[in-house]
């Protein structure tokens, strides 16, 4: 027996619950103009200094049915957790799980850490499976894996490290695709009202794009976790004003070992968010006659660069820093002066963008 779900690379392939999520979701073309009313609004996240998409999660999705089994249900049900995996995705579920790190080589790792990777395939006779999640240093890739070595990673309980699992980490998450329309959560909705929340939706985008600039939660869409009151949301920063926490990382925590992880990725993610406008920008030229197309993917190419140079930077410093000391080594100001730039020129562009999206805005 061999089974392999539809799985693709994602446009977002920042973090594991919204590459997962989209991995599965993007293999379906048809919804790919819905998709780009997602990644828009940006948040930090509380505490952390990581910067991440607000507006999109893998368990608060019209389009995925979402849902969390205990170990102990299944270690009852079924001769052992590979037979599970493979009833689970016959019956088209897509299995996320927590693994060791150390044991599993595709993460390149010797530390005892719990991370989650999803489950989208498998081939009995070669016993394999099929496996994606950010392994060689971050970068999201399907890779494959033997029944062998997964069934060592995946047995937390046998490993003194993990005693004591917390909830999320006792537990199988299983994703399917929501094929169902009658199970998507908007029963009592015209099919005009459906045709407008299932589909690209201009006013979304329109609404989304001025809180980013306004720096400020996103709210009536799929956020992740529950919209937050005003004290709430003090507590992260919204939107434009995540380049302090870019600036945070280049002008105070340069070669800090405990922080380099976390930059890295923030800084993706906002060069993420200006490739994932040129898409949207493209679609909105094609599906809803966005006017002035060229000046705007010019803008925003010309900021996605200005970003990837913004990264490249901080990782040039990064290693010069470890090898200097942070104290020989204060030469950032060429960073923080073109994120100060980029930060101006996002703000400009996206002033520019909503008068053209306001002539083709939709409403109810």
């Amino acid at each position: 027996m061999k089974k392999i779900l539809p799985f693709i690379e994602p446009m977002n392939a920042c973090y594991p619950a919204t590459s997962e999520a989209s991995a599965i979701l993007f293999a379906d073309s048809m919804l790919h103009d819905w998709m780009m009313n997602n990644f828009i609004q940006v948040y930090e996240v509380d505490g952390s200094h990581v910067i991440d998409y607000y507006d999109f999660s893998i368990d608060n999705n019209p389009f995925l049915s979402y849902n969390e089994i205990d170990f102990s249900f299944i270690k009852r049900s079924w001769k052992d957790f590979i037979t599970f995996l493979k009833y689970a995705i016959d019956d088209n579920y897509y299995i996320r799980v927590f693994v060791n790190m150390s044991k599993l080589s595709l993460y390149c790792n010797e530390k005892n850490i719990q991370h989650d990777l999803i489950v989208f395939g498998y081939d009995d006779e070669k016993e394999l499976l099929y496996v994606a999640d950010h392994f060689h240093n971050g970068r999201f890739s399907q890779e494959i894996c033997t029944y062998t070595e997964f069934s060592i990673a995946f047995d937390l309980y046998q490993d003194n490290s993990f005693e004591n699992l917390p909830a999320f980490l006792s537990s199988v998450q299983m994703i399917k695709k929501e094929c169902d329309f009658m199970r998507l959560r908007y029963g009592m909705y015209t099919s005009e009202e459906m045709d407008y929340i299932l589909t690209l939706n201009t006013n979304r985008i329109y609404n989304s794009l001025i809180d980013y600039i306004e720096a400020r939660p996103t709210t009536g869409w799929f956020s992740r976790g529950c919209v937050m009151d005003g004290n709430l949301s003090k507590s992260h920063r919204w939107g434009i004003d995540c380049y302090d926490i870019l600036l945070l990382f280049a002008q105070e925590l340069l070669g800090n070992i405990e922080y380099s992880i976390f930059a890295k990725q923030s800084y993706y993610l906002m060069y993420n968010s200006k490739e994932l406008m040129i898409e949207r920008i493209k679609t909105l030229h094609e599906k809803a006659g966005l006017t002035n197309y060229q000046l705007h993917s010019n803008n925003f190419e010309n900021l996605r660069n200005m970003m990837k140079r913004a990264m490249m930077l901080y990782l040039n410093y990064i290693v010069k820093a470890s090898k200097a000391g942070r104290d020989k080594w204060k030469k950032y100001d060429s960073l923080t002066n073109l994120l100060d730039r980029i930060k101006e020129a996002d703000i400009m562009y996206i002033e520019l963008l909503l008068k053209d999206i306001k002539k083709i805005r939709r409403y109810i």
